[in-house]
């Protein structure tokens, strides 16, 4: 027996299994019982050259349109990525991952799906195992189609999260029902995980709403500050914090606030922009530091209104809810 053949793997997961393997393989291929296309491409991110083949196995029981939108997207930019979606036989929930090379292959089994839930968040385990799984993989590519494939739409249900919709349109309308929904966010980011330094590790982040004249010459015709050159006001990414690592990309996604229900996406090149599609964060920003004249919001403004930073929490990965105050 290999030493390293029924060792269980409780802890770094990503570390440990797909920056390890990730490293050193050509393909990968996955069978989950649930995934997302968040992850999927971060783990594009951290290894251009890896081939990927993902299998969905619950497919069948539904698949968000956002989901499905992005995986298309991700196929059709990546040549070397499928997905595929179960459409038929008893549905699937085993967690299959197999990574080789011209010489090797490494074969784990577990509970982690694959997701940012299953490598992030979740306790989970996972097992390395001396196992040929082709057969496995086989009979998984016979009961699926992939993700584009025209007849998909007749064997998968596509759904959106009418929840969240209905309580975005009584937002608007009721302030008690705005406190509801954000105690509702809080509560569902403490229920992910009983490890809160998990929770902060992943889904907390800040950035810099104006970054310095140092940093950034010219700050005052771009980002929140790009409508006094006929642009879209939006949020820059600031250094070591990359948006397309964080939010969805070429997907739109909600931010919430304690007053707006936004809508959102990336823009611009490598996705450095965050823009809102229906609100102004220039308006927003001017307000909460209570900016009298229309002019561009400096740094020195955010120092002396309290604070230069806003915080994002990551609800899911097509939910944010953000936080800017003293």
């Amino acid at each position: 027996m290999r030493k390293e053949e029924h060792k269980i793997i409780l802890n770094d997961l990503y570390e440990s299994i797909i920056v390890r393997n990730g490293k050193k393989s050509n393909r990968l291929r996955v069978i989950s019982g649930y995934a997302s296309p968040i992850f999927l491409r971060r783990v594009k991110k951290d290894f251009p050259s890896l081939a990927i083949e993902l299998f969905i196995g619950m497919s069948q029981e539904g698949i968000s349109k956002n989901d499905h939108m992005e995986f298309k997207s991700i196929c059709s930019e990546f040549r070397d990525i499928s997905v595929f979606y179960q459409v038929e036989g008893v549905l699937t929930h085993r967690k299959l991952l197999e990574f080789s090379s011209d010489y090797s292959s490494k074969v784990y089994v577990g509970s982690s799906n694959f997701s940012e839930n299953g490598f992030f968040k979740n306790n989970e385990l996972m097992v390395n195992i001396h196992y040929d799984v082709s057969s496995i993989f086989e009979s998984q590519y016979q009961r699926s189609l992939k993700c584009d494939d025209e007849k998909v739409e007749e064997n998968i249900k596509f759904y959106l999260d009418t929840a969240f919709e209905e309580k975005s349109e009584i937002l608007y309308n009721s302030k008690d029902t705005k406190n509801n929904l954000l105690e509702d966010i809080q509560n569902y980011i403490y229920m992910q995980d009983s490890n809160r330094n998990i929770i902060e590790k992943y889904n907390t982040f800040s950035l810099e709403v104006v970054l310095d004249e140092q940093q950034n010459p010219h700050w005052k015709k771009s980002g929140i500050n790009a409508w006094t050159v006929g642009a879209t006001p939006h949020l820059l990414q600031t250094p070591k914090l990359f948006f397309d690592k964080i939010f969805p990309v070429r997907s739109k996604f909600k931010v919430v606030t304690s007053e707006f229900i936004f809508e959102a996406e990336l823009r611009g090149d490598f996705h450095k922009e965050l823009v809102f599609l229906n609100g102004n964060i220039y308006e927003y920003i001017r307000g909460k530091i209570g900016l009298q004249e229309k002019r561009p919001i400096s740094r020195e403004d955010l120092v002396k209104f309290g604070n230069t930073k806003i915080k994002f929490v990551k609800v899911d990965d097509y939910l944010f809810e953000m936080i800017f105050c003293k």
